[in-house]
C-alpha cells in the first residue's frame, strides 16, 4: 500500500513539475551533452556530410538557427565520436552547382547539366567520402520532432561510432523548431522537407551509392513520403535505392481501414529492400502524438499489430518489439541511448535476419514465438495467420520500472501539445 501511495505521489508531483515546466524538455533549450553507448574510446573523427532546410544565424549553434529556410544548404563537420561526442564548426557548401557552371573538361554540357541537378553537389561529396573510406555507401540519419542541427549532427556521429558504420555518414535536418510544445509546427515543416529529400536520395542513387536509412519518430513519415513518391522511378530503374530501411518509433498512423503507415510501406516497397520497425507501447511522446491526431494509433506503439504488414500484406518488414529498450526518460528516445538497440541496429544494418539476431549467445533479440495476426482476405473475409513475434534483449535490471511505465502514460494528461 506504501509503494502505491508512493508512485502515485510521484505521478502527482511529476506531471505539476511538467505541466510548470514543460519547456525544459524542449531541445532549443538544451546544451546537453551527448555520449557514445559504448564505453571507452571507442571511435575516432569522422566526417558526416549534411543537407538542411533551417535558416543560418552564425548566432546560433553550429551556425544553424531554429527557423525554416526554404532553401536547403550542404555542408560537412567532422564528428568526434569517443565516449563524449563533440564536433567541429560546420562547414557550409553548395548543395548544386550554380547555374552555367561546367564539370571538368572530361564531361561538357552533359556533366555541367547533372550537376546542376538537385542535390549533385551533396552526392558528389557523399561519393567522394565514400571512396575515401573504400567503400561505396551512405547510411542517412534523419531526425525526429523536437530536433534541432546541433543535436540531430552529434548523434549521426555517435550513431556511426556505435553501430561502427565504415563507409559515409550523412545527415538530412529538417527544419524542427526544437520545442516539445509545438509539435504541430514541426508537422508542417516536416512535408516541406520531403521533396528535398526526394532529390537526395535520386541524386545519392545516380552515383551508384548503396543507401541506408535511419529515421527516427516524425522522421520516418519524412522518408517514407519520399520512399512512396519515388515508386516510379524506382520501378523504371527496376533497382531498390534503399537497401535497408530502420524506422525507430514511427510516428505514422495506423487507423484501422486507413492505415497510412500501410499505404507508404507498400508504394515504397519498389524502392527498399527490407523495412525494420521498432516499436514501444512504453513512448509517451506518440501517446501524446496519439492525443493530436485525434486518438489514431501510431505505428511505433503497436508492435504487435504491425506484424500485419508481414503476415497479412506480405511486405518485407520486420517488426521487434523495444518496450523494454531503457535509456529515455519520455520512452520515445530509446534507440539512441541503448546500446542493446545499437547492437540490434548494427546487425541489422550487416543483413542480419530476425532469426539469426535471436539466436547464440549474443543474441540481440528474444524469440516470443508466433502470434495470430488478424487479416483480411482478398475478398473482404476476415482470416487469421501467424507472424513470429521478437522482443529487444534487455537485462532485467535495465528495464523501465513499473512506476516509470505508469508516469509515462500519465504525463501526456498534463502536459499542452499543440
Amino acid at each position: 500500500m506504501q509503494q502505491g501511495r508512493t508512485v502515485a505521489g510521484r505521478a502527482v508531483l511529476l506531471c505539476a513539475a511538467l505541466a510548470l515546466g514543460g519547456c525544459t524538455f524542449s531541445d532549443a533549450l538544451k546544451h546537453d551533452e551527448i555520449w557514445s553507448v559504448r564505453p571507452g574510446k571507442s571511435g575516432s573523427a569522422r566526417n558526416v556530410l549534411f543537407a538542411t532546410d533551417h535558416d543560418l544565424d552564425v548566432t546560433a549553434q553550429y551556425h544553424v538557427g531554429r527557423h525554416w529556410a526554404a532553401v536547403t544548404t550542404c555542408g560537412v563537420a567532422s564528428v568526434t565520436a569517443f565516449a563524449q561526442v563533440s564536433a567541429t564548426l560546420p562547414v557550409f557548401r553548395p548543395c548544386v552547382a550554380a547555374p552555367g557552371a561546367t564539370s571538368p573538361p572530361a564531361s561538357a554540357a552533359g556533366a555541367a547539366q547533372e550537376r546542376a541537378a538537385p542535390m549533385s553537389l551533396f552526392a558528389d561529396d557523399v561519393a567522394a567520402e565514400a571512396a575515401a573510406r573504400g567503400c561505396h555507401g551512405m547510411l542517412l540519419y534523419v531526425h525526429g520532432y523536437n530536433t534541432m542541427f546541433r543535436t540531430s549532427l552529434l548523434h549521426s556521429g555517435q550513431i556511426a561510432n556505435d553501430v561502427h558504420w565504415p563507409c559515409a555518414m550523412a545527415l538530412f535536418s529538417w527544419s524542427s523548431e526544437g520545442q516539445f510544445d509545438r509539435y504541430a509546427a514541426d508537422i508542417e515543416r516536416s512535408a516541406y522537407s520531403v521533396p528535398e529529400l526526394i532529390s537526395l536520395l535520386r541524386a545519392v542513387s545516380e552515383k551508384g551509392l548503396q543507401e541506408d536509412i535511419l529515421a527516427h519518430s516524425m522522421g520516418a513519415r519524412i522518408v517514407l513520403a519520399a520512399a512512396a513518391a519515388l515508386e516510379p522511378y524506382c520501378k523504371a530503374r527496376g533497382t531498390r535505392i534503399v537497401r535497408e530501411l530502420i524506422l525507430a518509433a514511427p510516428d505514422i498512423g495506423v487507423e484501422h481501414y486507413n492505415d497510412d503507415a500501410l499505404h507508404l510501406l507498400s508504394r515504397a516497397a519498389a524502392c527498399v529492400g527490407r523495412v525494420t520497425i521498432y516499436a514501444s507501447d512504453n513512448d509517451m511522446i506518440l501517446i501524446a502524438s496519439e492525443g493530436v491526431h485525434g486518438g489514431i494509433p501510431r505505428a511505433g506503439r503497436l508492435p504487435e499489430q504491425n506484424l500485419q504488414y508481414a503476415a497479412c500484406e506480405a511486405l518485407d518488414a520486420d517488426i521487434v518489439d523495444a518496450s523494454l529498450a531503457p535509456g529515455d526518460r519520455l520512452g520515445h528516445g530509446y534507440f539512441i541511448n541503448s546500446y542493446e538497440m545499437m547492437d540490434d541496429i548494427t546487425r541489422t544494418l550487416a543483413g542480419e535476419t530476425l532469426a539469426a539476431r535471436s539466436a547464440g549467445a549474443r543474441a540481440t533479440l528474444d524469440p516470443r514465438g508466433n502470434v495470430a495476426v488478424p487479416c483480411t482476405d482478398m475478398t473482404g473475409q476476415p482470416t487469421v495467420k501467424t507472424a513470429a513475434r521478437y522482443v529487444l534483449r534487455v537485462a532485467e535490471d535495465r528495464r523501465p520500472s513499473l512506476g516509470t511505465r505508469l508516469l509515462r502514460h500519465l504525463i501526456p494528461l498534463v502536459i499542452p501539445v499543440q
